[in-house]
C-alpha cells in the first residue's frame, strides 16, 4: 500500500514538473520572438 502511495505521489510530482517544462518552454519562446522582432526594428 505503501509502495503504491509513494509512486502515485512521485508521477504527480513528474507530471507536474512535466506542466512547468512545457510552460516555461512556451514563455521563453515567446520572449525569444518578440526580442527578435524588437531587435530587427
Amino acid at each position: 500500500m505503501r509502495t503504491q502511495r509513494v509512486r502515485e505521489g512521485e508521477s504527480r510530482i513528474e507530471m507536474q514538473i512535466a506542466k512547468w517544462t512545457a510552460e516555461g518552454a512556451v514563455k521563453g519562446r515567446i520572449r525569444l520572438s518578440i526580442l527578435r522582432r524588437v531587435g530587427i526594428r
